[in-house]
């Protein structure tokens, strides 16, 4: 059949533009096959070789689809939560396709050790738009064989390498044979490549990097393709902001872990940059300079500020060095506003990304009532700590937020949890109210009281399409009022006119108020019909807990292996189930993704049974899923419930959020890539 086809004239294939515009060949078949298998398929005709190759080489990132089964070097490759065998391949098969499809790469992103010395090792990769390297040096080859200069190098390459070391670098010292072969190698590509549009070498051991190659050299390298570089992502040290502005002059996206005006700020305007990540805390004073010589910012990303108290003279024995009138001064007179009056700022995007475990005031009240004011332009906010005034500050500067984000990473929100963030009750719903063009809330931490909600006006923010927040103050019947409550129901069904004792009438009116409360608080979020996210709870337990005994000794060995005693549900915390009136929230018709962990809820089947009808998209649901990360034994009801909705969704997918927003957020620099 085979040779009978192979005989026949072929018909002209169609554009690649045509036919490769099927993305379900990456997204739905390679997903459940190695590369060298998808790469067999695709070789079964010859119409589908000259076709599909360039798209399925067009772009190569080793920790997606099946390459985790071929590169991870334990063996083992995580899928889904769970830690599957491998199907593995030896590097020859890497080398042999690289070899020969290496030109039709045009996006390349490698995070093994595998395929980056296949890569470098080869050099026929040329082409690359996109070269992200993210590996760490000690995964190379035997320390027992030292490093040394190539005698292989032609005189192109010796050129090339010349200067790359810093004079007292010894490579015996320094590197393996392996390792030091691949990062000679790597800069051989890296000056080979025609068009190189974006370099991220971000975890190729900084420190050391700082320490081995010569800034000469590494000038040099991004001379090359100064035309072309438009993002870079490199925590090297040996250059400050300006060298790397004044050398490449298309520059859009800059990430780096230095810290690159303290001691040589900007002193003219440069209009090219658009984002700019620093890992690294910087001052008021630096956030002016950023803002002031770089008119058309758009995203700024720190750690966090330093307060202005580490650039003025006062005494640090003395205490009450602030006071407040209207703005925080020292006693020195000096305050941070002016610094940043008059500055053009069109600044949209701000992002905090570290700042709660230093548990600094002093820059909280900087950010809130010195820095929101002079961005009236902002559109997203990303901040890893809690505060007062915060909202209503966002509310009154910054009209025009889209996107909040207060992570929590792995804190808790549980209130008998010892290490927990403190979030004033109430004061996100400013923003809700006042900031129409407001898309992502994502604000766990925080707590909205329901009655507060319902007395307070309607939130202006119809179009929001991500909610994640806590919703509290519901008035609950507890274990004994639903005993009365149970009494007193079948008293009245008895006979209408039966009378009740008085502590009977008050469960009832309580019952009443709860599901008025209920009611009109899911008709508040049906009324947010472009939800696409709504999460009212939290992966409270974590793995970090086992590590730093937060917990204390409410811990248990079953096994062989340690759990974490929960706490249970989190009290008066919405109910959750159709007699409350679950059901108004069939508006939300977009929904994909509906968190409820740590939710006192009463969902059960019937709930589970109108999700799956009501919610068609819906494809991840948290609050009923195995928590991976602590590995706490499954109890029976969530064990049914789980199997009830795989019946019933079996395309819906159990997840914890601590483990997705590891995975997808990647420390909230997702915006700068």
């Amino acid at each position: 059949m085979n040779a009978q086809t192979s005989s026949l004239p072929m018909a002209k294939a169609p554009s690649a533009d045509r036919v490769v515009g099927l993305p379900e060949l990456q997204t739905q078949i390679a997903a459940h096959l190695t590369p060298p298998d998808l790469y067999a398929c695709v070789q079964t005709s010859r119409l589908w070789n000259e076709v599909f190759i360039p798209s399925l080489w067009h772009t190569i990132h080793d920790r997606l689809y099946g390459w985790p089964s071929m590169v991870d070097p334990y063996g083992y490759y995580h899928k889904d939560g769970w830690w599957c065998p491998h199907h593995r391949k030896t590097p020859d098969w890497t080398r042999q396709v690289m070899q020969k499809h290496g030109h039709h790469i045009r996006h390349l992103s490698i995070f093994s050790w595998i395929v980056s010395s296949v890569v470098t090792d080869i050099g026929d990769c040329r082409r690359l738009k996109t070269l992200w390297i993210d590996i760490p040096w000690s995964q190379g080859g035997s320390k027992k064989e030292a490093a040394v200069w190539p005698e292989s190098l032609t005189s192109e390459e010796r050129e090339i390498l010349e200067g790359l070391l810093q004079e007292d670098v010894q490579l015996c010292k320094e590197f393996d044979s392996a390792t030091w072969r691949m990062i000679w190698q790597l800069w051989l590509l890296i000056f080979r490549i025609s068009a190189l549009c974006d370099l991220r070498l971000s975890a190729l051991e900084s420190r050391k990097l700082d320490r081995i190659i010569s800034p000469a050299f590494f000038r040099r390298a991004l001379l090359v393709h100064h035309r072309t570089l438009t993002s870079l992502r490199i925590d090297y040290k040996q250059l400050d902001l300006v060298e790397y502005l004044e050398i490449l002059p298309n520059l859009r996206r800059l990430y780096t872990g230095y810290d690159p005006v303290e001691d040589r700020p900007l002193d003219k305007t440069y209009p090219h940059l658009r984002t700019l990540v620093i890992e690294k805390s910087i001052s008021g004073i630096a956030f002016h300079n950023l803002l002031k010589y770089l008119p058309n910012l758009e995203h700024l990303g720190v750690m966090y500020l330093l307060t202005m108290l580490d650039h003025i003279n006062y005494d640090q024995d003395k205490e009450d060095d602030t006071f407040f009138e209207g703005d925080w001064k020292w006693k020195t007179d000096f305050t941070v506003s002016p610094l940043l009056d008059g500055i053009p700022s069109r600044l949209s995007g701000l992002h905090f990304l570290d700042v709660c475990q230093y548990g600094q005031s002093e820059f909280m009240t900087e950010v809130a009532f010195d820095v929101l004011p002079s961005l009236p332009f902002l559109t997203e906010l990303t901040i890893d700590a809690s505060y007062p005034d915060l909202g209503p500050m966002l509310a009154k500067y910054c009209k025009l937020l889209q996107v909040f984000r207060n992570s929590d990473f792995v804190e808790t929100i549980h209130p008998n949890k010892l290490k927990k963030m403190m979030a004033e009750v109430n004061e996100m719903n400013e923003l809700l109210e006042n900031c129409p063009y407001l898309r992502i809330f994502d604000a766990i931490v925080h707590r909205i009281e329901a009655n507060h909600l319902l007395g307070r006006p309607p939130w202006l923010c119809k179009d929001l399409e991500f909610f994640r927040c806590q919703l509290i103050g519901f008035q609950r019947l507890n274990s004994d009022e639903e005993e009365i409550y149970d009494e007193a129901i079948q008293i009245l069904k008895t006979s209408e006119n039966s009378s009740l004792l008085e502590e009977q009438q008050r469960v009832i009116n309580k019952h009443r108020q709860f599901r008025e409360q209920h009611h009109q608080v899911y008709d508040r979020l049906a009324s947010l019909t472009k939800l696409t996210t709504l999460d009212l709870g939290h992966e409270y337990l974590n793995r970090d807990d086992l590590e730093y005994s937060i917990y204390g000794n409410n811990r248990y060995s079953y096994g062989g292996r340690t759990y974490l005693v929960g706490h249970g549900p989190i009290l008066e915390t919405m109910e959750l189930s159709l007699a409350s009136g679950l059901d108004r929230l069939g508006a939300l018709e977009k929904l994909e993704v509906f968190g409820f962990t740590g939710v006192d809820h009463r969902i059960q089947e019937p709930e589970l049974e109108w999700m799956a009808k009501a919610w068609p998209r819906l494809t991840v649901m948290r609050g009923i899923h195995y928590n991976l990360y602590i590995g706490k034994p499954e109890d029976a009801v969530t064990a049914e419930l789980q199997k009830k909705m795989l019946t019933l969704r079996p395309d819906v997918k159990h997840k914890a959020w601590y483990g997705v927003y590891r995975e997808c957020v990647g420390r909230l620099f997702r915006f700068a890539e």
